[in-house]
């Protein structure tokens, strides 16, 4: 059996070694799948002006925690139709129809 000095250095062939690279593995990726997460959104939940999204306070409620972050609440609009709108910073995917 291998003994190795106590210093902290572990071995790259080490069962410690390959736990933690795996570890930060799975780090990265969960980090991965919340910056790829967009909303969806169309012309009865959204609007663009001056290139700037807002979205009704109905598709706020039905956002994921991760998503309402993105979420400006102090800057919204009064839409004569929709009613009040706010902000919306993050990703979004948007359809025309």
């Amino acid at each position: 059996m291998k003994e190795f000095p106590i210093n902290g250095w572990i071995p790259q062939e080490s069962f410690v070694y390959l736990h933690c690279q795996v570890a930060e593995a799975a780090i990265l990726i969960k980090k991965i799948k919340v910056m790829s997460k967009k909303v969806n959104l169309n012309p009865r939940n959204s609007k663009v002006i001056n290139d700037v999204v807002y979205v009704t306070a109905l598709k706020v409620q039905a956002m994921s925690e991760k998503l309402k972050e993105c979420v400006e609440y102090g800057n919204n609009i009064i839409h004569p139709v929709l009613g009040k709108m706010y902000e919306y910073s993050g990703n979004y995917s948007r359809n025309n129809s």
